[in-house]
């Protein structure tokens, strides 16, 4: 299955969390761009703001995890 066509089903069957976790791996993994979820979320109904702020929802736990592990074996 496309990439594109991997996004456009998550949106279409949307489980927020999932759904994000979906998009946002495969954008990490440079098969997609933000623009490009942007326009297949909006032909889902969702506003282009609302998935920037995920986005940066998802960087932000991304990092907070990065610091937690780093820290916590340093100390193992």
């Amino acid at each position: 299955m496309k990439t594109i066509d991997r996004v456009t089903q998550a949106f279409n069957d949307f489980k927020k969390w999932d759904t994000y976790q979906v998009v946002f791996g495969l954008m990490d993994k440079r098969k997609i761009t933000l623009r490009e979820i942007v326009a297949i979320a909006e032909k889902a109904g969702i506003k282009p703001t609302v998935i920037r702020s995920r986005r940066r929802y998802f960087l932000q736990l991304k990092d907070t995890h990065k610091y937690i592990l780093k820290n916590t074996c340093n100390h193992i």
